[in-house]
């Protein structure tokens, strides 16, 4: 599992490039999440609750995350088949902008 910490790091580095790419190519993203979160918040009858929530709910997940890191074994197999699975779908990046031309 030596190579967990080498891969966090390589996403260290991989993000600011995602940010860069997101700027030069277009935010398109934003328009999605900002519609998604728009349909959970609206669930409620005050949109502010559903934001509580949803910031609820990431920084529980975030620190089971780091939980899960930090105990090993089967946690830690979970949490970076999380991750890995997350990188796999932000590869439609790399299929947009092959499409696109750009």
């Amino acid at each position: 599992m030596n190579s967990v910490p080498r891969l966090f790091l390589l996403v260290i580095f991989m993000i600011p490039l995602h940010i860069i790419e997101q700027l030069a190519f277009g935010i398109d993203e934003l328009h999605e999440l900002r519609a998604m979160a728009w349909d959970m918040v609206s669930w409620l009858p005050d949109p502010d609750y559903g934001i509580v929530v949803q910031v609820g709910v990431v920084t529980t997940l975030v620190l089971a995350l780091c939980w899960a890191f930090m105990v090993g074994g089967k946690p830690r197999l979970i949490a970076s088949g999380f991750f890995g699975f997350q990188f796999m779908v932000e590869s439609h990046h790399v299929i947009k902008t092959i499409l696109h031309g750009e």
